[in-house]
C-alpha cells in the first residue's frame, strides 16, 4: 500500500470531509452544519491520508486554549475529525496520522487534548 500522509490543502476539504463522514455512519450534514464546520476547520492544522485520489484518514486539531490548576490558560491542540476508511485499518494509518499530529502540536507549543 502506497499512501501520502500530508497537511490538508483547502482545495481538498470536501474529499477529506466526505471520509470522514463516511467513516462516521456515511450521513452527510446539512449544507448549514457542513458550512460551519468547513468555516471552523484550520486546514494548516489537519492531515490526510491519501490512497492515489481518495482520502482514506483524517485527523485535524482546533485552536483552544485550556485552563490549569492555578488559573492560567495554555494553548491546546483539541484533536479531533479522526477517521480511517474501513478499507485501510490496521495498516499503520491511524499510528501515523496521531505520531504526525502530535509532532505538530509540539512544534506549535501547544498541549494536545483529544
Amino acid at each position: 500500500m502506497t499512501t501520502d500522509l500530508r497537511v490538508l490543502r483547502a482545495s481538498e476539504w470536501d474529499d477529506w470531509y466526505a471520509a470522514f463522514e463516511l467513516a462516521f455512519g456515511g450521513v452527510a450534514q446539512e449544507a448549514e452544519a457542513r458550512e460551519l464546520d468547513r468555516a471552523l476547520t484550520e486546514p494548516a492544522r489537519c492531515v490526510g491520508v491519501w490512497d492515489g485520489d481518495q482520502c482514506v484518514g483524517t485527523a485535524g486539531a482546533y485552536t483552544f486554549r485550556l485552563s490549569v490548576p492555578g488559573g492560567a490558560l495554555v494553548p491546546a491542540a483539541g484533536v479531533s475529525v479522526v477517521s480511517v476508511a474501513t478499507t485501510h485499518r490496521r495498516r499503520g494509518v491511524l499510528t501515523a496520522m496521531m505520531r504526525r499530529q502530535l509532532d505538530d502540536v509540539r512544534a506549535w507549543g501547544e498541549r494536545s487534548r483529544c
